[in-house]
């Protein structure tokens, strides 16, 4: 694989890993809020309920760049294994996949 293309994968792994973490935050803020009840992913978020104009409270747990780090890998493996995927499509032709069983 080449450095730019792998370079490409690992960025946008990132990205989606923020964007991902990000959301869970969001999901974690609005439960405690409507539940009126403390929610919690372990490691990355708490958020609490809270009283008048303050309709919840979140903060980042100790693991947060465990987090990160996790979910970043996963997303870089997935992708590693769709862009072998595609690779070994493109080198067999059309049927091949018939006759290897």
């Amino acid at each position: 694989m080449q450095p730019l293309r792998l370079t490409f994968v690992v960025v946008g792994s990132m990205v989606g890993s923020v964007v991902t973490l990000s959301a869970a935050a969001i999901v974690m803020t609005a439960l405690a809020a409507i539940t009126g009840a403390p929610t919690s992913v372990p490691g990355l978020i708490t958020a609490t309920p809270g009283d008048g104009p303050t309709l919840a409270t979140a903060s980042t747990g100790d693991a947060t760049t465990v987090w990160f780090i996790v979910v970043t890998l996963g997303f870089v493996a997935a992708d590693l294994l769709v862009v072998r995927r595609r690779r070994t499509q493109r080198v067999h032709p059309a049927g091949a996949a018939d006759r290897r069983r």
